[in-house]
């Protein structure tokens, strides 16, 4: 498939997802402590600096928030692929997802998002108290002037998830540019739309790979008799991971496809209870799971 219509297929079925966070740290530089310690301990000025946690001891309901944060952002990256040729990471920039789960992904997101709102207000209605409880906590360390009043708790921590329209080739014609210049960007485009597909099916492969490699392992240890537990999740990632791929067999791949059903048809045919006590079962997708894993390295992905 040549790039451009690669662009015009992902541009009709999939959409960009952007998740931002502001949320309160919670942490301050004291410098007199800092001083203080460069100093008796020798220390060039620049050794180091001591951050005080503002709620010390008393941030119970502050956790709440930042488990809520962690939740919705591991919840997005489970539904989602990246969509960013960026330097930092998998985690970082716009992710991709396709149309056809758009609107249960917002569906949850929202109900998430209301569960963190929530835990903001807690947080809000217990504040006065925590804060005091903390300058108790802190000592001589205690500044009460570092602490926002709790009329603006809620304004310190928000999440926002976005959906947007892919770019387009086709876009760019539609611009008043000379038609030279829309056509190069156009291509520019395209071009740059082939790398993000790799970048996002690399991540795919390589999360799927990290699982399968679990089942491998885990199941061995259970089929030569070496003790080890079996958690449920060892099947149900994968179960998640096998059905956020078959929505994002981004170029069409029918060997992708294949691999999908066998991972689905041979690894998640028997229930966690079975593999736990069942030793012939649990040696044979172990050896099924080595040889996915060996197949993959055949599969064309993008």
């Amino acid at each position: 498939m040549e790039n451009t219509e690669l662009n015009d297929a992902l541009a009709s079925n999939y959409l960009l997802v952007d998740i931002s966070f502001r949320a309160w740290g919670g942490e301050r530089v004291n410098q007199n402590v800092s001083d203080e310690v460069v100093s008796a301990k020798h220390a060039s000025q620049d050794a180091g600096k001591f951050r005080m946690k503002l709620l010390a001891s008393a941030d119970t309901e502050l956790k709440a928030v930042r488990a809520w944060i962690v939740s919705l952002r591991s919840f997005v990256y489970s539904r989602t692929l990246p969509w960013s040729l960026n330097d930092d990471g998998a985690k970082k920039g716009s992710r991709l997802i396709a149309t056809t789960e758009a609107m249960q992904f917002l569906a949850d997101t929202a109900t998430m998002k209301r569960g963190y709102d929530n835990a903001v207000l807690d947080l809000q209605s217990v504040w006065d108290a925590r804060v005091q409880q903390a300058l108790l906590n802190l000592g001589d360390m205690a500044d009460a002037s570092k602490y926002p009043a709790s009329s603006e708790v809620p304004n310190l921590f928000n999440v926002v998830v976005e959906l947007r329209p892919m770019p387009a080739v086709s876009d760019f014609a539609r611009l008043t540019v000379p038609a030279p210049l829309a056509e190069a960007l156009g291509q520019r485009l395209a071009d740059q739309t082939k790398a993000q597909v790799t970048n996002a099916m690399t991540d795919l492969r390589d999360r799927l790979a990290r699982e399968i490699g679990r089942i491998a392992t885990q199941l061995t240890k259970v089929s030569t008799g070496e003790k080890t537990r079996l958690y449920e999740t060892m099947l149900t990632n994968t179960q998640e991971l096998c059905a956020l791929a078959r929505s994002m067999n981004l170029t069409g791949s029918k060997q992708f496809e294949d691999l999908i059903g066998t991972i689905e048809g041979k690894l998640l045919a028997y229930p966690i209870e079975q593999l736990r006590e069942d030793v012939h079962a649990a040696k044979v997708v172990a050896v099924q799971a080595t040889q996915v894993l060996e197949e993959m390295n055949g599969i064309e992905w993008y």
